[in-house]
């Protein structure tokens, strides 16, 4: 098994893979946004990646968050 430090949608992550998969962990909160199986000619990722992921780190406003987290 191979690991390296990597990042992932501009966040720092770790990167753990095999000849069947890859998972990626992001170093802060320990989310997993990608948990991948390879096959013959391509890697899917069988983790959702919502619509409104965005690795900007930006405050909550309602007016952008609102429809998906339903927090004040």
């Amino acid at each position: 098994m191979r690991a390296e430090k990597t990042m992932y949608m501009g966040r720092e992550s770790v990167c753990l893979e095999n000849a069947t998969v890859r998972t990626v962990i992001e170093t802060a909160g320990g989310m997993m946004p990608e948990f991948s199986i390879k096959l013959p000619e391509r890697t899917l990722n069988t983790h959702w990646i919502p619509v409104f992921r965005e690795p900007s780190g930006r405050p909550y406003n309602a007016d952008e968050h609102e429809r998906f987290w339903k927090a004040k």
